[in-house]
């Protein structure tokens, strides 16, 4: 069974935009080349890099169990299932913004 195409170029969303666009902010003291340090108003604070698959990934240090892809991402903000996270993420405008893989 083949990649799900639509999952590839959800994985390639710029994850550090994305966050943004949930109201996390940068921390620059924090953050590094290799990984990107954001706070949110409600206390929360991840900090995402580039996976091994070359895939932006977060993890939540406030929330157990809250890690993974953009996708995963989406269902930590808004809850629901991944077909939820497919909806919302469709939505995102502009499609497609790549993840540089020197900076997640």
């Amino acid at each position: 069974m083949g990649k799900d195409p639509e999952l590839e170029r959800f994985k390639r969303l710029n994850l550090g935009e994305l966050a943004a666009s949930y109201g996390y902010q940068l921390d620059r003291r924090e953050s590094s080349r290799a990984s990107l340090v954001m706070r949110h108003a409600d206390g929360d604070k991840i900090i995402i890099a580039t996976g091994e698959d070359g895939h932006a990934v977060f993890f939540s240090v406030k929330t157990a169990n809250a890690s993974g892809s953009v996708l995963d991402f989406v269902m930590h903000r808004q809850g629901g299932n991944l077909g939820h996270a497919r909806k919302t993420l469709r939505s995102t405008k502009p499609p497609g913004l790549p993840t540089s893989r020197r900076h997640p």
